[in-house]
């Protein structure tokens, strides 16, 4: 099995503060638990956007079918494969330190 890619990143959800302007739990940031860090599996990320693709183009040729429903979850596809986009960005700027 290859060797797993690990990087640590500055949180996205909270831009790396630990905190937010949710109020549950005292705004402490529920993905990094306050650390300000996370770790992203490089390696992981890569196949979860090698999935999207596939999905993207599959969506994309429902819609151009007029398949009921295609749309939304295209909008979604995009969503997904533009965090997980976000991420590997993320995590390649923090290699090249």
């Amino acid at each position: 099995m290859a060797a797993q890619k690990v990087v640590q990143i500055p949180c996205p959800r909270c831009a790396g503060r630990g905190r937010g302007n949710w109020h549950p739990d005292r705004g402490i940031c529920y993905r990094c638990k306050g650390a300000k860090i996370v770790s992203i599996n490089v390696s992981k990320y890569e196949a979860v956007l090698r999935n999207l693709r596939r999905r993207y183009v599959e969506l994309r040729a429902a819609v151009q079918n007029g398949v009921e429903g295609a749309v939304e979850a295209l909008r979604a596809c995009e969503k997904d494969g533009l965090r997980v986009r976000a991420a590997l960005d993320a995590a390649n700027a923090a290699k090249g330190r």
